[in-house]
């Protein structure tokens, strides 16, 4: 059984959405707008119950926010230069920066590191640059997620500033 992706281009379009959360504490609801410039993208399958806000104009007809079962974790297609996974996995950013180090025939450069990011670029054996990728660590309430992108695709540095800055509206329902 799948649940499917869904966009609320044409209603944040015309009207404002608003989403209600329960908190469980005190029972009151809090009430979100998204600008007319805005699409709410929502997924609620498997073990995921996210939301993230993104501009219209960044947006394609092949966009997705879905739920693959057969690797447990949620893809985020939202244009050729903007692909990303998200897992639940409690692992820490020094193991998976010495897998990173010690995988395929890349040299990993990180350019950028903290407690919960990591940017890096991927270089051939020949010296040729594959591009910069990034990964970060997320941890909201008890859930823990690991955002990956799509290590297919060669990013610019640009192009993962721009992906970092989308990913601050990413919220667990």
């Amino acid at each position: 059984m799948k649940n499917y992706l869904l966009i609320f281009l044409a209603v944040a379009g015309l009207y404002s959405c608003e989403h209600q959360q329960n908190d469980g504490a005190s029972g009151s609801a809090q009430s979100v707008t998204i600008p007319d410039s805005d699409s709410l993208l929502l997924i609620n399958s498997g073990d995921y119950n996210m939301s993230i806000q993104l501009p219209k104009a960044i947006l394609s007809l092949d966009s997705r926010f879905e739920y693959r079962s057969s690797f447990g974790d949620v893809e985020l297609y939202v244009n050729p230069f903007f692909h990303a996974y998200l897992s639940k996995e409690s692992i820490d950013l020094v193991h998976l920066k010495e897998e990173l180090q010690n995988e395929g025939i890349f040299t990993r450069t990180f350019t950028e590191e903290s407690d919960d990011e990591l940017l890096y670029e991927s270089t051939l054996p020949d010296g040729t640059s594959v591009g910069y990728c990034w990964v970060k660590r997320i941890e909201i309430g008890e859930t823990s997620l690991i955002i990956r992108l799509d290590p297919q695709v060669k990013y610019s540095k640009q192009d993962i500033r721009n992906i970092q800055k989308q990913m601050n509206s990413l919220s667990i329902l």
